[in-house]
């Protein structure tokens, strides 16, 4: 489920956790996934690897971020397209 609803937990929310995914990559610029993975952890009790997942793949889905293999990290699309219009 993306929205919450009266049942939801909104601290768990999709849409909460992406936006805590933008901030973080947006303050430390390209950010490795397991250092992702582990500051979301750390502020948010009770967060599943699932919803952190399901976050990502809706970011990715909106073109909000990009996922670089070769480095394993998470980027900003803006980002992406600045350092290649560059």
């Amino acid at each position: 489920m993306i929205i919450p609803n009266r049942h939801t937990n909104i601290r768990l929310c999709i849409l909460r956790i992406g936006s805590l995914i933008v901030d973080r990559v947006q303050q430390n610029g390209p950010t490795r996934s397991d250092e992702l993975i582990s500051s979301l952890e750390a502020s948010i009790e009770n967060l599943q690897n699932t919803r952190i997942v399901e976050a990502l793949i809706f970011l990715y889905a909106m073109g909000i971020i990009n996922y670089l293999e070769q480095d394993d990290v998470f980027i900003l699309q803006a980002e992406l397209e600045e350092k290649a219009s560059a």
